[in-house]
This record gives C-alpha cells, structure tokens and sequence, in this order.
C-alpha cells in the first residue's frame, strides 16, 4: 500500500515554484493474534504533483528527473 506522506514546495535557479509530494510505501506486518492491522514503512518515493520523478540529493536539494535532472531546493522544515 502507498499513501502520500507529506509535500513541500521546492524552487529551481529561475525562482519557478514546484510542490514535490512524498509516498511511502507500507507492508502488512500484522501478527495472527492481532485485532487489527499493523503497518511498518517499506520505502520512499518523491514525484511532483505533475507526475514528474525526483531524487533526493540531500535534505532540502532535489533534482527532478524528468526534467533533465533539474536541481530545486527547499527550506520547508518538513522536507526530508
């Protein structure tokens, strides 16, 4: 299972605006004598809400892949 995570807008050399959304992918890991479901995260993944891939370079430094790698940055305290 995937759920968007978190989100945070990040800001190329030209000053152009972008929102990069967080995913993180979750596994079952619930016990049979469990009541209820448990989850523990997997992984990670970053795309901008068009859809484009981003790696992570370094907390608050980003390239957007499908965009010829282009380097943005954020100050959001809650990017990772």
């Amino acid at each position: 299972m995937t759920k968007q995570t978190n989100r945070f807008k990040a800001k190329d050399a030209s000053g152009t605006e972008y929102t990069i959304v967080e995913y993180t992918t979750f596994k079952e890991v619930t016990d049979l004598s469990s009541p209820q479901r448990e989850y523990m995260p997997t992984g990670l993944s970053l795309k901008t809400t068009a859809g484009y891939h981003v790696n992570a370079v370094s907390k608050g430094v980003y390239d957007i892949v499908d965009l010829g790698m282009l380097r943005v940055t954020s100050t959001d305290p809650n990017a990772p």
